[in-house]
């Protein structure tokens, strides 16, 4: 039986940071559909290599390795900000995977925000990695709502949409409706992280950037709807309090949203806004053809103390 691998970590230096640039593109570029279309670009990616990435790793963030004798195996960014240690970036060299480097420099990015008293551990990860996934939840991290809903066919949605009014929104009073009224999803679909699932709510462009409207019902609070993206495949995200879940008003809300577009599109993405709605939802969409899927990334989030 081999002895376990022994390993260091300690600050890197920007000529470790440089040096390894390649590596950690690469690892990107495994993970990321954006990075693989800069990586098809050899201009793109030499000034990623060469300057954007190194520049950016060693001045935004602080830079770990992972070392095995004089051989640096993996790599890990953080980053911090309003109470929360984020990892930004968590690499392994491929020669020197599944030999516990990753597990050690997450053990290690949580000793630092304890030492911090940062109250969250956040990281971003990509849903089809499986094997990274099945590493963090099995150090207590937690999925935030990673789930959408499809349909390429029927979206003209034979839905009635009597009784549902739309009031678009504009400027700053469609982000503030965004805000509350996501907020106020999380609370009920996701009480256990809402209070740091909306410091990123300006994150997900998906959520707020497009034609919004506030979709009203007699009896039930405001909704809020956003559609964005191609008119061929459009992305629509619903956010609304409890009472609206898997609801004929909220379905009407989708359909009359999708019906200012003009012309039926032949596919769309439907996001809502938490892990409770999400699931509410499920029977009534499944009825209209719409099928569960994974969105593309996911953010994990490990709670390390009471939320201050």
């Amino acid at each position: 039986m081999s002895e376990p691998t022994k390993i260091a970590i300690r600050p890197l230096t920007f000529w470790d940071t440089y040096r390894s640039a390649g590596v950690i593109l690469m690892a990107l570029t495994e993970r990321s559909a954006a990075y693989q279309a800069v990586g098809s670009r050899p201009v793109l990616r030499l000034a990623l290599r060469a300057i954007l990435l190194p520049v950016f790793n060693h001045l935004a963030t602080s830079g770990y390795g992972a070392f095995v004798e004089d051989h640096l195996a993996g790599w890990l960014y953080l980053s911090g900000r309003q109470g929360t240690q984020y990892v930004s970036i968590l690499a392994v060299h491929p020669e020197w995977r599944r030999r516990g480097i990753g597990r050690a420099l997450m053990a290690f990015a949580e000793d630092q925000a304890r030492a911090l008293k940062r109250k969250w551990l956040v990281l971003d990860a990509v849903v089809e990695n499986a094997p990274a996934i099945s590493l963090y939840e099995g150090i207590g991290f937690r999925r935030a709502p990673w789930r959408l809903y499809r349909c390429l066919s029927n979206t003209s949605l034979p839905v009635r949409t009597e009784g549902i009014r739309l009031r678009r929104l504009i400027g700053p009073s469609a982000w503030r409706a965004h805000q509350r009224i996501t907020v106020a999803d999380l609370e009920a679909g996701d009480a256990w992280g809402a209070a740091i699932l909306s410091r990123f709510l300006f994150e997900d462009p998906a959520r707020w950037l497009g034609r919004r409207w506030l979709a009203m019902a007699e009896g039930k609070p405001d909704a809020y709807v956003c559609v964005r993206g191609p008119r061929t495949h459009p992305s629509l995200y619903l956010a609304a309090p409890g009472p609206w879940w898997g609801t004929p008003e909220a379905l009407a809300a989708i359909a009359a949203a999708l019906g200012t577009l003009g012309k039926t599109p032949p596919g769309i993405d439907l996001s809502l806004g938490s892990t409770g709605h999400h699931d509410a939802a499920r029977e009534a969409l499944q009825s209209l053809g719409f099928v569960e899927q994974p969105a593309q990334r996911m953010k994990l989030l490990k709670p390390l103390g009471e939320e201050g």
